[in-house]
């Protein structure tokens, strides 16, 4: 689900929820791959599914997503087209270990176009998913996880997951539903609560830096931006991150931990 706005936001800055860092580029965004380094080796676990019952272990939720943008044909009949805004997520869900695409129409306002559920102002459906062949991960799989998004104008965009040397386990959907390859610039990625705005909660002593790559039509580095998009949290908060050196990609890293974070920085590097 979108980030609470801003004003309405309160506690602690734990990761999400619009408290995050995320790459922006200057031109346009075709692929991204979100990786995790320098994890804890005995991290683990809790959440809940859809902010409802009791933490269980390893329930969370991989999100690699899009900024909120404006011009997308599919805010064409939203009450007041002006102020309708996209926005498109690549996601792995425990709960179900599927990997699919959501697709966001926020401030529509107005009679849903068929197939698509409304939520308060806004509305989203979901591509067609896929099922990994393995068992759900678990905290301690991030190590080892890449997930990758992709974005063709006028053809498919698609989400990819593999875990150490397995088999990736692909979706895909059409670039047309928002439009989303005119229009990415910048990228969110990590490990949040399994929807409706929950929490990843993990143990003492955890850390983790989020690492996305990028393809883009610039090799130059990414800027990294005090900006998040997604609603849903982690316990986790902003840490000092080790620059990266040498990339073969756009790449921006985040350092998140439940110890003293000291003061937040991220690191970026040029293709």
């Amino acid at each position: 689900m979108p980030r609470v706005p801003s004003t309405l936001r309160g506690g602690p800055e734990k990761v999400g929820d619009g408290h995050d860092y995320s790459a922006v580029v200057s031109g346009l965004i075709s692929s991204a791959t979100g990786t995790f380094a320098d994890v804890s080796p005995k991290i683990n676990e809790r959440g809940t599914i859809g902010g409802q019952g009791s933490k269980i272990a390893n329930e969370f939720t991989l999100q690699l997503n899009t900024q909120f943008f404006s011009g997308s044909p599919a805010c064409a009949k939203a009450s007041t087209p002006s102020k309708c805004l996209a926005w498109q997520q690549f996601v792995y869900e425990t709960d179900a270990n599927q990997v699919f695409m959501q697709y966001w129409l926020i401030d529509y306002s107005a009679t849903r176009p068929s197939g698509w559920i409304t939520y308060s102002n806004d509305c989203y459906t979901n591509s067609p998913s896929a099922t990994l062949s393995r068992s759900p991960l678990t905290a301690r799989s991030l190590a080892s996880v890449s997930l990758t998004a992709n974005a063709t104008s006028a053809g498919e965009d698609s989400i990819s997951l593999s875990v150490g040397s397995g088999q990736a386990t692909v979706a895909s959907g059409k670039d047309t539903k928002v439009d989303l390859a005119s229009n990415w610039n910048t990228t969110e990625w990590g490990v949040f609560g399994d929807g409706g705005g929950s929490e990843a909660y993990f143990g003492k002593n955890a850390k983790l830096e989020a690492v996305t790559a990028l393809t883009a039509t610039s090799s130059s580095a990414p800027t990294c931006k005090v900006e998040g998009f997604t609603g849903e949290t982690n316990n986790l908060t902003r840490t000092a991150t080790p620059a990266i050196g040498t990339a073969s990609s756009p790449t921006m890293a985040s350092g998140q931990t439940d110890l003293d974070p000291g003061t937040a920085s991220c690191a970026v590097a040029a293709g």
